[in-house]
């Protein structure tokens, strides 16, 4: 996970709390499209088809790695 910049795992932590991309901005002070650039990049990066399978993705990772 450490392909991620941490803007993408703050938005992909995010996301697995169910949060929308305009919840996300509001809460980390930036646009909503920042927020939905930082996933698309996450989702490519992680060779993954969506938002929601990036997250968990990033998540089990953390829980694995004792991160989380």
């Amino acid at each position: 996970m450490t392909l991620l910049t941490d803007a993408e795992r703050d938005c992909l932590r995010l996301v697995f709390q169910h949060m929308t991309s305009k919840d996300i901005a509001r809460q980390l002070g930036v646009s909503p499209h920042t927020v939905d650039m930082r996933l698309r990049q996450a989702t490519r990066k992680l060779e993954v088809t969506n938002r929601i399978e990036a997250a968990r993705a990033l998540v089990h990772t953390e829980i694995l790695l004792g991160i989380a």
